[in-house]
């Protein structure tokens, strides 16, 4: 009897930043976003963060996905704004690098990332 192998995944916890930006356009069923915007108040340094529901990565992170060949999602542009209170909140002695939407589109058992029903980001297990 031949037993189904199933792939192995980690749970990926990102970063939560506050701000959908007043540009955020969304689709007619106001479920998704069809054009990202993020206004943010303070950046810690991560290459993944969260706006629900839109994963956000910095471009060294997209590059490093990309030339290892992980698959399960795509990116797109995504327009940043610093908010109000910026300036004073980041603490990082670095430029804001540049951002991108990940917009993920794996399936368990198919692919690298993927989004569970309960809406966490998986990653799989190398």
């Amino acid at each position: 009897m031949d037993e189904k192998c199933y792939m192995k995944y980690n749970k990926i916890v990102p970063e939560v930043i506050v701000g959908l930006g007043e540009h955020t356009e969304y689709y007619q069923d106001l479920k998704s976003i069809k054009k990202l915007h993020i206004d943010l108040e303070d950046w810690l340094g991560d290459d993944l963060m969260k706006c629900h529901p839109a994963y956000i990565v910095t471009e060294n992170l997209k590059n490093g996905l990309q030339s290892h060949k992980f698959n399960g999602f795509q990116f797109d542009d995504i327009e940043v704004t610093k908010g109000e209170h910026f300036e004073d909140n980041f603490q990082l002695d670095i430029s804001l690098p540049k951002f991108y939407w990940m917009k993920i589109t794996g399936k368990k058992d198919d692919d690298d990332l993927y989004i569970s029903p309960d809406k966490f980001l998986f990653l799989l297990q190398m």
